[in-house]
C-alpha cells in the first residue's frame, strides 16, 4: 500500500468518526449520531441502558467474551483527555500550549423546517507557566459556547525538571441545561498539544506511570 493510500485512509476514518468534514459545517441529524470518537461530554454523563451494548448480550461460558458482556450502564463518560510530559527547569516558562474543539449548536432551517447542527470552531494557544504548586485550574474565555471548558494543570518536581500533565475538560453541568439539548454542551474533535517555544527538547519520563499527586500514588499500590 503506498503512502499516499494509506494517508486517504486516514483521512476518511477521521472525517467519518471524529469529523469534521468542513470548520463550519452543518448537520442534519445530532452530533452525537454523527461521530463516533474524539468527544469530550458534559461531566457526570452516565450510558444509558440504550446505549449499553452488552444489556442484550446472550450469555457465555467464554472467558474471552466476558470484557464484553460488561454492563456500561451507569458508567461515566469521558469528560476529558490529556498529556503528561517533563520539562526542564531551563525551559519550564517556554511551554505553549494549543487547544482546539467544536461545539454545535441546534438550529432550524427556514427554508425546509427542519432542525439542523452548525458547527462553531475554537481554538487558541496558551503559554504555560509550571510552578511548585502542584494543581491549578486555567478557565477557557469561549465566546458563544454553551461548553464550560478548563485546562487542569498538574505539576511535580522530578530531577532536573518538573513533571506535567495536562488536561482538557467539559465542566458543563447538565442540570442547569433546561430544555437545551445536551449535545449543545458536547466537546467534539477535542484536541491538546504542546511544544517548547524555539524548538525546545522535553526530557524522557523515568516512569510514564509517575504519580502527580497523593490519589495517583495509591492507585499505583492498589492496582499495579
Amino acid at each position: 500500500m503506498s503512502n499516499a493510500v494509506r494517508d486517504e485512509i486516514v483521512k476518511r476514518l477521521s472525517e467519518d468518526l471524529i469529523g469534521p468534514k468542513s470548520p463550519d459545517e452543518v448537520l442534519k441529524s445530532k452530533p452525537t449520531d454523527v461521530y463516533m470518537t474524539g468527544i469530550l461530554w458534559p461531566a457526570k454523563t452516565e450510558f444509558t441502558m440504550i446505549e449499553d451494548d452488552s444489556a442484550g448480550d446472550s450469555e457465555s461460558d467464554d472467558d474471552s467474551d466476558l470484557q464484553n458482556s460488561l454492563p456500561m450502564h451507569g458508567q461515566k463518560k469521558a469528560s476529558s483527555m490529556g498529556i503528561t510530559f517533563a520539562v526542564s527547569d531551563k525551559e519550564r516558562n517556554e511551554l505553549l500550549v494549543t487547544y482546539s474543539f467544536g461545539t454545535y449548536v441546534m438550529q432550524l432551517n427556514d427554508e425546509t423546517g427542519n432542525t439542523e447542527w452548525k458547527r462553531k470552531h475554537f481554538s487558541d494557544r496558551k503559554q504555560l507557566l509550571i510552578t511548585d504548586q502542584v494543581s491549578k485550574v486555567v478557565p477557557l474565555e469561549l465566546e458563544d459556547c454553551n461548553a464550560i471548558v478548563d485546562l487542569h494543570v498538574r505539576s511535580l518536581r522530578i530531577e532536573n525538571g518538573f513533571a506535567v500533565t495536562v488536561t482538557m475538560m467539559n465542566c458543563s453541568d447538565m442540570k442547569d441545561a433546561g430544555s437545551i439539548p445536551s449535545d449543545s454542551f458536547t466537546v467534539f474533535q477535542a484536541g491538546l498539544s504542546v511544544e517548547i517555544e524555539g524548538n525546545g527538547n522535553f526530557l524522557g519520563l523515568t516512569d510514564p506511570r509517575i504519580a502527580l499527586d497523593e490519589d495517583e500514588e495509591s492507585a499505583m499500590l492498589l492496582y499495579s
